[in-house]
């Protein structure tokens, strides 16, 4: 696991302590709080799959957000947004 990995998840923890959060909260929180890891810059190189043309570190997050779901420490509530399992 890399180091940006590493701090998106600790990072998404970190931000749902509190309240649930959508993607798009979570992005703000994360580039407030990791700006080295968060170059909008640098753009997603699967723009071909998902053409929405975002940087890559919000795809990056998004795939943390999807492995930390498959791994049971978060799921989305279609609601409220992320949330932690408890």
């Amino acid at each position: 696991m890399n180091k940006r990995t590493k701090r998106f998840r600790g990072e998404i923890l970190r931000a749902l302590r509190d309240s649930p959060k959508t993607t798009p909260q979570l992005y703000k929180i994360i580039k407030k709080r990791c700006p080295g890891y968060c170059n909008d810059h640098e753009k997603c190189t699967h723009y071909a799959v998902t053409p929405t043309h975002q940087p890559e570190w919000k795809h990056r997050l998004r795939c943390v957000q999807n492995v930390m779901q498959k791994e049971f420490l978060i799921y989305c509530n279609k609601k409220s947004g992320w949330e932690i399992v408890k």
